[in-house]
């Protein structure tokens, strides 16, 4: 799952976050509220997980940490 989440994010940021896992994303610039929609979007059908929000997906980390408490 945490490749596949980096996957998303990088086509969505259009940045390689592998080596910066705790980086804000939004402060950062690299994702705005379209992008969210998208992360959320793929998320949902690539992954079959919903119910994300800005406030757990503000770092890869927290993403991969939410989404394996999900399962």
């Amino acid at each position: 799952m945490e490749e596949k989440v980096f996957e998303i994010l990088e086509d969505i940021c259009e940045e390689d976050l592998r080596e910066t896992p705790d980086v804000n994303i939004f402060e950062e610039g690299f994702m705005d509220s379209l992008g969210l929609v998208r992360f959320i979007v793929e998320v949902e059908e690539q992954l079959g997980i919903m119910e994300l929000d800005k406030e757990v997906v503000n770092t890869p980390n927290k993403i991969i940490e939410f989404l394996n408490n999900r399962k």
